[in-house]
């Protein structure tokens, strides 16, 4: 028996499916939701399989390529910045895609069974329009709140999109004004200020940093180990996204020492809300 498929179909299906996988892998696991980034990696998802279809390829060969298509594809939708990181969300990625594929197809072979003309293979593209649109939707009004932020910070003339998380435990203010206090990892703190001021501030150098950084504070704070104290320093601008724009914080700017660990892409952490 011979099946017929429709090319463009197949790709709007594949297209459609790799968004909502890429979205939900994101949802569950707190990362950033990038739609340019879902688009662009879906597309290249949804090019292999429709190549497949041309170009059939033996069954083990069309495992290794899959398997590079979807470490390209999770490359591309969060730029993870170790291999341990591409390795964990590409499985999350293939789980969820496993998941959702299944999903759809019952949930398909369900509406063909109960309304017969709706599996008239014309229609299938207008509903998967119909769920990308669902998708945008859900990009427009459930932006990343809970997890991992956008953070966008001046200094001089360098201006730094960063990734920030927020800290329950990060409580410390400016002694003077109270204002929070954003802790950033001394990578992105270089990529800021230089590497010779970062280094004068990390290192507690408050005499020489004093003469190149004005508006400089000590804050004191006790810790398990007991009392200490950290440099501060005012930035130009602080701002933090919230939904489709930035909102501007006044936030003062401590460094972390190169010992500390955040998460995986993690580039500074947020006070505490």
């Amino acid at each position: 028996m011979e099946t017929t498929v429709y090319l463009d179909e197949y790709f709007l299906v594949n297209f459609s499916l790799d968004v909502f996988s890429l979205w939900f892998t994101a949802r569950l696991s707190g990362g950033a939701r990038k739609a340019g980034r879902f688009c662009a990696a879906a597309l290249v998802g949804a090019l292999y399989a429709s190549l497949l279809i041309v170009f059939p390829l033996p069954l083990l060969l069309e495992y290794l390529t899959a398997a590079i298509c979807t470490f390209f594809m999770t490359w591309i939708a969060f730029a993870p910045r170790s291999l341990f990181s591409l390795f964990r969300s590409s499985a999350r990625f293939s789980g969820v895609s496993l998941l959702l594929d299944g999903l759809f197809t019952l949930l398909w072979r369900m509406i063909a069974g109960v309304f017969p003309r709706l599996a008239f293979p014309r229609v299938a593209p207008l509903l998967f329009a119909a769920g990308g649109a669902a998708v945008a939707l859900a990009f427009r009004f459930f932006p990343r709140e809970d997890g991992e932020r956008d953070v966008m910070i001046s200094w001089e003339d360098r201006t730094l999109t960063l990734r920030g998380l927020p800290d329950t435990g990060n409580l410390l203010r400016e002694p003077v004004s109270g204002d929070p206090v954003l802790f950033l990892c001394e990578r992105a703190a270089v990529k800021l200020m230089g590497a010779e001021t970062a280094a004068l501030i990390v290192g507690g150098k408050a005499a020489l940093a004093s003469a190149s950084v004005r508006g400089l504070r000590i804050a004191c704070f006790s810790t398990a180990a007991g009392p200490s104290s950290v440099l501060l320093a005012r930035p130009g601008m602080v701002a933090v996204r919230r939904g489709r724009s930035f909102e501007e914080k006044n936030y003062y700017l401590a460094i972390l020492e190169r010992s500390a660990v955040l998460p995986d892409g993690i580039d500074c952490l947020l006070p505490a809300q």
